[in-house]
């Protein structure tokens, strides 16, 4: 009986290598780029469809949609529904100061941890510009963060002029906060990416926001669990089959 669950679960690790073996390979996304106002009307986000990634010159789905946020203050947004070629980079391949590559990108994604369902989700048809201090906290990080905590300022640098209260709160909270070393969203998957038309704004690529609570409710059973759970079949079955042959 052990065999089954150990079959599921070397089905399942060999399936999860493979798409993050193939997502961390990618060179190129291609996607449909939508409206920017798709969730906040003050921010420069919008969904991508359609996308496709690019490894080795063969195009492979890479989950179908996404988010894409600028990263860029200085450069144009695409169009509406207007397709795009993107390099995959590190957030060193962004930054202003390559200095704050390695904690940038730890910032960028406490940023998301933190703000992006508390204040972005709920920026729709804001009057105070919350979607957009969303925004300009993402540029403050790319733009003017050179890995010391004194340029993360809303008072100083390239970005401060675009003030809102939301991209006060998180700028002081990165400022404040115990952010890891390394640290890694466990809600979600940052992806940056570098316009292969250089008129427009590089991005960064936010993925699997529903995805894990989609994940959670379709996941195969860990091992033991499953055991378990045949373990408690076999059971039931064995004391009927006690029960009819007692009757007969």
């Amino acid at each position: 009986m052990p065999y089954l669950p150990h079959r599921l679960s070397q089905l399942g690790l060999s399936l999860a290598i493979a798409l993050s073996a193939a997502a961390a390979h990618a060179t190129a996304i291609t996607g449909t780029v939508g409206p920017d106002d798709v969730l906040s009307p003050s921010a420069y986000a919008a969904n991508i469809t359609g996308m496709a990634y690019t490894t080795g010159g063969t195009g492979t789905a890479f989950g179908g949609t996404g988010i894409l946020f600028c990263t860029d203050a200085f450069k144009m947004f695409p169009a509406s529904d207007s397709v795009h070629a993107y390099d995959v980079v590190g957030l060193a391949g962004q930054m202003d100061h390559l200095s704050g590559a390695v904690r940038g990108e730890d910032y960028m994604n406490w940023v998301f941890d933190n703000y992006y369902a508390r204040i972005f989700l709920t920026a729709n048809g804001d009057t105070n510009g919350a979607g957009y201090g969303f925004n300009s906290a993402l540029w403050e990080i790319r733009h003017d963060y050179d890995g010391t905590q004194a340029s993360l300022s809303t008072t100083t640098g390239s970005i401060y002029a675009y003030t809102t209260p939301s991209y006060v709160e998180i700028v002081n909270g990165l400022k404040t906060a115990d952010i890891a070393q390394g640290y890694r969203s466990k809600q979600y998957t940052l992806t940056f990416l570098n316009d292969q038309n250089n008129t427009y704004q590089s991005m960064v690529l936010l993925s699997d926001a529903s995805g894990a609570a989609a994940a959670a409710a379709n996941a195969v059973p860990e091992p033991s669990s499953l055991a378990l759970s045949l373990m408690g079949g076999l059971a039931l079955w064995n004391r009927r089959r006690s029960r009819l042959q007692s009757a007969a």
